[in-house]
């Protein structure tokens, strides 16, 4: 489920960026919507106990948004893994003691109105920009990875997953969503 594609150059520039300024945005993981729609799509597949355990204050997600970001994976590494340049991509900043709700992915829907659209379409990379340290978790189905290094991009399909920082030490991801060149 999770697959290493490869690793790539982690520009020291975007660390820079991301660890000398605020976020570009906080965001709310629980909230009404997207929560309840969670709770409801999880229980179909993955018995859903009890969510009132995760609030607001460990399930915010601080986002770093800039239009260059998507130029950090490089052309030829999209190209050996016939992938499409990508439109965006974001940095996540994952606090100690805060994690992600576990979740599917809900934008998916919107691109839906997109002609000839098909969901397994899209690829999501998943690229930490800085080595793995204790108690830093991404959680994809039955599947947990622990041990990566700065640059390696690693997909997976769009299931229930979650990211935890039981550490220490902040850790920051990019996440990068596109789809596969020949579905353009």
């Amino acid at each position: 489920m999770i697959k290493l594609l490869g690793n790539i150059n982690i520009p020291q520039e975007l660390l820079d960026d991301v660890k000398n300024r605020e976020p570009d945005r906080i965001s709310k993981h629980v909230d009404g919507k997207s929560h309840a729609q969670n709770v409801i799509d999880l229980a179909n597949e993955w018995p859903v106990e009890n969510y009132a355990h995760y609030d607001n204050d460990h399930g915010l997600n601080r986002e770093y948004c800039k239009e260059w970001y998507k130029d950090i994976i490089p052309d030829e590494f999209l190209q050996e893994h016939g992938i499409a340049k990508p439109d965006n991509a974001v940095v996540l900043r994952v606090d100690p003691a805060t994690f992600s709700v576990p979740h599917v992915d809900k934008f998916i829907h919107s691109l839906r109105m997109i002609p000839n659209f098909k969901a397994e379409d899209v690829v999501r990379l998943w690229v930490p920009l800085e080595d793995s340290m204790f108690g830093q978790a991404l959680f994809v189905g039955d599947e947990v990875l622990t041990k990566y290094s700065a640059g390696d991009v690693y997909s997976f399909d769009n299931i229930m997953h979650s990211a935890a920082n039981a550490g220490l030490h902040t850790r920051y991801t990019m996440v990068v969503y596109t789809k596969k060149v020949d579905k353009l």
